[in-house]
């Protein structure tokens, strides 16, 4: 965690996260989890720099269960975090999604998350850091595509974003974890008025 927070990002997503609560006070970030490891917490959590306002923080909760690939048991649904920050003047909106195995839990996921977008009818940027088990061109087909919006990364860790332009991505190692993780820069997009 500190390797990433030398860098002073203004919010990053954590996956695989479930056994972290409640150990990741005092960094300088406000955490958007369960404190408890009794309370069901979904294994997402979003940090938020503290001099950054939080207008609203939320989840997705899921319906389905599914089978685990490699503890072969079935696991609880999935719980998805996301979070409204305002920075001058502009409020984003971000989202950590982890998608599980499974066709019809997966489906309800990527429903989901489609979803999550469309009901930005604003042109607030949105950004959605997936550990979404599927290839890139599985959650551009899916996911990306069908909202209108673009996606950074590589397999499986992607970033799918609107109303918002990507200045720069790139890897910051794995540090233990089995994923890498990755720094990214975003800048609000101006659109043009329509002239009649």
């Amino acid at each position: 965690i500190k390797d990433i927070t030398k860098f002073n990002p203004d919010a990053f997503v954590l996956f695989e996260a479930k056994n972290l609560a409640g150990h990741l006070d005092g960094l300088g970030y406000d955490v958007v989890q369960f404190k408890t490891r009794n309370q069901a917490s979904g294994n997402v959590a979003i940090l938020v720099r503290k001099n950054l306002v939080l207008t609203k923080r939320g989840k997705l909760k899921m319906t389905r269960f599914w089978k685990g690939p490699k503890l072969g048991i079935i696991q609880d649904p999935r719980i998805y975090r996301f979070v409204k920050i305002k920075k001058n003047g502009v409020v984003w909106k971000l989202g950590g999604f982890h998608y599980p195995f499974g066709q019809k839990p997966r489906r309800e996921s990527i429903m989901a998350t489609r979803a999550w977008f469309l009901a930005t009818k604003t042109r607030r940027p949105v950004i959605a850091l997936m550990d979404a088990n599927l290839r890139k061109s599985a959650v551009k087909g899916n996911v990306a595509d069908p909202v209108d919006a673009d996606i950074a990364g590589e397999d499986v860790d992607l970033t799918v974003y609107k109303n918002c332009g990507l200045v720069t991505q790139h890897a910051i190692g794995t540090r233990g974890s089995d994923h890498p993780a990755y720094r990214s820069v975003f800048r609000k997009v101006r659109h043009a008025r329509k002239v009649l």
